[in-house]
């Protein structure tokens, strides 16, 4: 955390597409960490997409920004999570990599496909404001030692590898490459696939934590 505390311009991405939007907004004190200036910039069209989540205007995308701007950086665990215990303004906090989904051999019976994981903390749908379309979506309890491998499909992979079928809960799916057998538990609905191009949604468990992280708050 002392690494954040030195720099004291912090990078964000709204996920807002609401009308007057500041694109650019300096704020003091504004995330209640101690940082004397934030300097807060609109800047990835990739984000600014109307996603089927709750009160999308109230989230943001942080990552860390070198002093003089020439270059940004992401978290690591321990910042994000003292961040996270740290921060007043936000109301929850979650994390997800900071290289968004990537490419993952999924075996489910005989078949073998390539479908893109993203790996985010247990609160994550919980923060972003997403309610699944099909069971569950992940939680707190899920991203601790000991948890069971469990996994939520994006609506698209649902249709695609699964046929939409609506008894998918339950079924067990293996990662092919390192050897995870991964749970259904919930499907989210059309439309959300953040970061972009999601299949699939799994948790950061010990042995998965990407070494970098965004952290996304509302």
């Amino acid at each position: 955390m002392d690494r954040l505390l030195q720099n004291i311009r912090l990078g964000t991405r709204s996920l807002s597409r609401a009308p007057g939007f500041v694109l650019t907004a300096v704020l003091t004190l504004a995330l209640g960490i101690g940082l004397a200036t934030a300097v807060f910039t609109v800047a990835d069209a990739l984000l600014l997409r109307r996603l089927p989540v709750r009160d999308q205007d109230r989230l943001v995308v942080l990552w860390g920004q070198a002093p003089d701007r020439t270059y940004n950086y992401p978290f690591g665990l321990d910042d994000a999570r003292e961040f996270a215990l740290q921060t007043r303004s936000l109301e929850r906090v979650a994390f997800f990599s900071y290289y968004g989904a990537g490419p993952k051999p999924i075996r489910d019976g005989d078949q073998i496909s390539l479908l893109r994981r993203a790996l985010v903390s247990g609160e994550f749908f919980d923060v972003l404001g997403a309610r699944p379309l099909l069971g569950r979506e992940l939680r707190a309890a899920d991203d601790v030692t000991g948890a069971a491998p469990v996994l939520v499909l994006s609506y698209g992979a649902w249709q695609r590898r699964f046929g939409g079928d609506p008894h998918v809960l339950g079924r067990q799916v293996l990662t092919w490459d390192d050897r995870v057998a991964y749970t259904i538990v919930g499907v989210m609905p059309q439309g959300l696939d953040y970061p972009r191009g999601t299949d699939f949604w799994a948790p950061v468990v010990p042995s998965t934590v990407p070494k970098d992280l965004y952290v996304i708050g509302r």
